[in-house]
């Protein structure tokens, strides 16, 4: 059912920023990572204020070890939305744990924990970051 949604979107609107963004959605789980970061740099272009695109460009990149366009897609993402928490824990844990970046990471979690200051989960990944130097 999913597919034959997707494939109505695309006929019905095949250049629009939505339909790239579904087919890079379907793709990423089904097909082939490639073709979904092909769909997902359409979306962006086609979808410039929106983060969804970018918030799963920084999930494939991620995943792919490609972690300087990870974060660059995250930190886009939060740009464009600055009121969501999950993104600033995303783009603190990959600092953290590839670039070592404990200030980054902080930072972003400080910024999380004031959005959403009773969120546990939040407190605690804040609270588990022991920079080895002042920030």
């Amino acid at each position: 059912m999913a597919d034959a949604a997707i494939q109505s979107l695309v006929r019905l609107r095949p250049n629009s920023g939505e339909a790239h963004l579904a087919v890079a959605k379907h793709c990423t789980g089904v097909i082939s990572i490639t073709t979904a970061l092909g769909r997902l740099n359409l979306a962006q272009k086609s979808l410039p204020n929106d983060p969804l695109p970018f918030l799963l460009a920084g999930y494939i990149d991620r995943r792919q070890s490609r972690w300087d366009e990870s974060t660059k897609n995250f930190e886009r993402a939060i740009e464009l939305d600055p009121q969501k928490p999950c993104l600033f824990s995303n783009k603190s844990l990959e600092a953290i744990n590839v670039c070592g970046r404990y200030c980054d990471a902080e930072t972003a979690l400080d910024r999380a924990v004031a959005l959403v200051p009773k969120d546990t989960a939040l407190r605690a990944s804040r609270a588990e970051i022991e920079a080895p130097m002042a920030c």
